[in-house]
């Protein structure tokens, strides 16, 4: 088990660092719906171990994009206290309004690669899928055509268009493939 748990740590840290050598903006082009969003998340959980977005998210957003986030999703924080919530002021900071998972998820690897990092974890869900399916239809079908069974059936859907998107689709048809 710790071999397996030691395989797993290399290559999070040599796929996060081979996000430094990925040029994301370049593969991705502009940033499209719900991107700022998770973008912004993932930066915030990898740089300030929080999220919260507040005005050095934003900063950093700039110096990513050369413009600010547009479409990103925010709402109000809460204090929890006995009696109850009670808003934080919305001028002190605000909460991003998108699911934590993915974020939480691609944080290690924005970490070590920045935006890259981010679009390299998108591709490791979807070699993930590759192997997944590849594992299943050899058992199905006891025969080594296994690979070439997942590889066109992930590759003739739309998935490696979502592994291009920095957003939480491929994850969330990963966890669902697995």
């Amino acid at each position: 088990m710790a071999r397996v748990a030691a395989w797993a740590v290399a290559i999070v840290v040599l796929a996060g660092l081979a996000g430094r050598l990925v040029d994301a903006r370049r593969i991705v082009g502009d940033i499209k719906g719900d991107e700022a969003t998770y973008i912004a998340m993932a930066f915030s959980l990898a740089d300030d171990a929080d999220l919260r977005y507040s005005r050095v998210d934003y900063q950093r957003f700039v110096s990513l994009y050369g413009h600010g986030p547009s479409g990103i999703f925010l709402k109000l924080r809460y204090h929890l206290t006995l009696a109850g919530k009670e808003p934080v002021p919305s001028d002190d900071s605000l909460a991003y309004g998108k699911a934590l998972a993915y974020p939480i998820a691609a944080a290690p690897f924005v970490a070590l690669g920045g935006l890259g990092g981010m679009l390299v974890f998108n591709w490791l869900m979807l070699g993930f899928c590759v192997v997944c399916g590849a594992r299943f239809c050899r058992a199905v079908m006891a025969s080594r055509a296994g690979w070439l069974v997942a590889i066109i059936f992930v590759g003739a859907s739309v998935v490696p268009v979502y592994a291009a998107w920095l957003t939480s689709e491929v994850f969330n048809f990963t966890l669902v493939f697995a």
